[in-house]
């Protein structure tokens, strides 16, 4: 948008292209541009004070100074000028026209309506910037550059004896025009010169000498406009900023015919010096193209300078600390150390490169990720409810009649990026399977039909000890190494509550009878058995007889007692919400027995002793060590390998360190059979409850395999 604004020499001040600012509402501190401008004249100058009407907030003023007030110091500065000027016509022409020059007060402008809309102060910003605001009688086009063009010109100048200067006086002795623009080919230059006009362009880029003449009348100088002076290393050497009335000083020019302006946002604080150092009383014709994408009068929009720090020994202006270590502008501090100086993401981490793909990134945001397309079946039924088209009743509550050794692998499920630490079959159906892993995730599994991974659980830390499941299996608990279980909805992989006691949980288990499902108790690593109500979150009882670590929980006679096992190489058996042990079992010949299972019938406890051997309990009454019953064989000693019992009491399995399957004759506690299933630790394994020789092993390997 192009705005022209005229004066004559009989008019004092410019009714002025800065009413576009007096018009636009936008807060800008008159009083304290006054109070600049004293200042630097190094005392109180006389004259008129500002009033309370002069800066309201919402408009924009600016203060045009009377003879009366800085003329007189204005005098002073000039004999100095004029005085150390090395050309005497130039400093006296040059100080005639300044104290030749009036300055005036220009009042603030009244609302454009009572109701001070903002749509009614852009309709006349608009109205101001689009349209001539002087009654020029000859206001002609600009000729273009290329003779041959049709084109017109979007800028007009003023051609009429009042207004136009020396453009519309024939007799004028010389016609001066200043264009400033950050274009390197400045059409509006070139055209001008055809008018007779001595045409001076200003380009900071400038190669070659400080100031180069092109033709007969355009020079060309290697400057910018600025509302202060400063020096720069730009492209072309050594270049400077200055001020209107710097460079009319410097060039020896007393009035300018007609100013033309291209900052690119710069104009509005340009126009403000030039208002208050007087400068508009010595232009004919001004030329502004207004910017409107400036985000306000900031001292810093506009004038960040690149500091090149490869040739820069010495910055000659005084950058802000926002520029000065800004990382694209700012010189590098040399007293950092390489690691201060890395990028930082967090207040004591740095950044690190990595590459994850969208899938990669999603599976880390949520919390769990599903692997099936169909939430739901045609009758509404989630992935929980046992299928019906397997070879096996699922709902049947009776054992198989007879059970047979396993023999071959059949299947093998991977998804675990480290090792298993523990496995657990959905309540009686055993159509899913659980499973936690030293990765910190749980991940549930469908043992029939595609045995594909249906769920993954991401919410743990570190490593996850033991997970169960409650009656229904609609939620589950998981004990991790960071201290927390969570509590998990089973069908949407919502993690609904956690506790903590700040102990790391070794085991947990829910209260097997349907009216305490929302309780469960967790054995911890301080010796302590906790017991939380999920519904409020809070510890309603602890059991602290144990004198180590709580490595098992074991409910037995109708869940109206528990038996725990912990490091201190002791049984204790507990009525539920008593806090004191009724029965203690401990031997000099016992060891600790990391792992403990329940036989089908609920008679037996069996037990992994880390003397390389399972001995059984009786579940009942006095809880004697059945001596008859030992297995041994495999090698567990310093691993809490789960071991289980056949559905139809049969046979006894269990893992080993070395990797194996061990199969025994229930009764007879013979070796029956010994398979290598793992590579590393089998740390567990289950007998399908439905199935005559399924069992499925879990290992250190990250492997979840089955046999059959």
């Amino acid at each position: 948008m192009a705005c022209i604004v005229c004066r004559s020499s009989s008019t004092k001040v410019l009714a002025l292209l800065l009413c576009v600012l007096a018009s636009f509402h936008v807060a800008v501190d008159v009083h304290e541009a006054w109070t600049k401008f004293r200042s630097r004249n190094n005392r109180d100058i006389p004259g008129e004070e500002l009033g309370p009407n002069d800066y309201r907030d919402g408009n924009v003023g600016f203060v045009y100074i009377d003879g009366n007030s800085p003329a007189g110091n204005g005098r002073r500065q000039l004999q100095a000028r004029q005085e150390a000027a090395p050309n005497p016509d130039v400093a006296v022409r040059h100080a005639r026209s300044i104290s030749e020059s009036s300055v005036e007060e220009i009042p603030l402008q009244p609302w454009a309506d009572q109701d001070r809309s903002l749509r009614a102060e852009v309709d006349r910003f608009f109205n101001f910037i689009s349209s001539p605001q002087i009654p020029c009688e000859d206001l002609r086009p600009m000729p273009p550059f290329n003779r041959n063009q049709n084109e017109v010109s979007p800028w007009r100048l003023c051609y009429d004896h009042t207004h136009g200067g020396a453009l519309g006086n024939p007799q004028a002795e010389e016609c001066v025009v200043y264009s400033f623009s950050l274009e390197r080919k400045d059409p509006f230059a070139l055209a001008v010169a055809h008018t007779g006009c001595e045409v001076h362009v200003f380009d900071p880029d400038l190669q070659g000498e400080e100031h180069q003449q092109i033709g007969d009348e355009l020079w060309v100088h290697r400057a910018a406009l600025d509302w202060r002076d400063s020096h720069h290393e730009g492209e072309g050497g050594r270049w400077h900023t200055r001020r209107f009335t710097s460079l009319m000083r410097d060039l020896g020019h007393s009035t300018v015919d007609v100013v033309r302006m291209d900052l690119e946002g710069l104009e509005w604080k340009v126009l403000e010096d030039m208002l208050l150092e007087g400068a508009m009383s010595r232009i004919h014709q001004l030329l502004v193209e207004v910017h409107l994408h400036w985000s306000g009068f900031q001292d810093d929009v506009n004038l960040v300078k690149p500091v090149d720090l490869g040739t820069t020994k010495e910055v000659a202006y005084n950058p802000t600390y926002d520029q000065l270590f800004a990382p694209q502008i700012g010189p590098v501090n040399p007293f950092k150390t390489q690691q201060d100086s890395a990028h930082k993401n967090t207040l004591s981490g740095f950044v690190e490169e990595a590459h994850v793909n969208d899938f990669t990134f999603e599976v880390q945001r949520r919390t769990f990720h599903s692997y099936v397309k169909d939430m739901y079946d045609y009758q509404g039924r989630s992935y929980l409810h046992p299928p019906q088209d397997v070879e096996v009743n699922l709902r049947s509550e009776e054992p198989p009649e007879k059970c047979f050794i396993p023999k071959k692998h059949i299947h093998s499920w991977s998804g675990h990026s480290k090792g298993i630490s523990c496995i657990r079959l959905f309540p009686k159906s055993g159509h899913l399977l659980l499973s936690s892993s030293m990765d910190s995730k749980i991940k549930i599994w469908e043992v029939y039909n595609k045995r594909s991974m249906v769920r993954t659980y991401i919410g743990h830390k570190h490593a996850v000890r033991d997970v169960c499941f409650n009656n229904d299996g609609t939620q589950f608990l998981s004990a991790a190494y960071d201290r927390y279980i969570k509590l998990w909805d089973t069908e949407t992989g919502a993690c609904i509550s956690r506790f903590t006691n700040r102990k790391v949980p070794y085991c947990v288990k829910f209260n097997p009878d349907e009216d305490k499902q929302h309780i469960f108790v967790a054995g911890m690593s301080d010796k302590k058995i906790v017991q939380w109500d999920t519904r409020s979150g809070e510890i309603v009882q602890e059991y602290d007889r144990h004198l180590g670590a709580v490595n098992t929980i074991t409910f037995v006679d109708e869940n109206r007692r528990f038996v725990t096992t912990s490091d201190d190489k002791s049984l204790r058996v507990w009525e539920w919400d008593i806090p004191v042990d009724f029965k203690y079992i401990a031997e000099p010949g016992m060891h600790s027995m990391p792992a403990v299972t329940l036989s089908p019938n609920g008679k037996w406890l069996g037990c992994q002793s880390m003397d390389n051997k399972i001995v059984i309990y009786g579940a009942h009454n006095r809880f004697r060590l059945n001596r008859k019953k030992e297995f041994k064989g495999h090698m567990v000693a310093g691993y809490a390998c789960q071991m289980d019992f056949s559905p139809d009491m049969s046979y006894v399995v269990s893992g080993d360190a070395d990797g194996k399957l061990f199969i025994w004759d229930w009764k007879s506690t013979k070796l029956y059979s010994k398979i290598k299933a793992h590579d590393g630790v089998c740390i567990s394994c289950v007998w399908l409850p439905h199935e005559t020789s399924k069992v499925i092993t879990a290992g250190w390997d990250g492997l979840i395999k089955l046999w059959d």
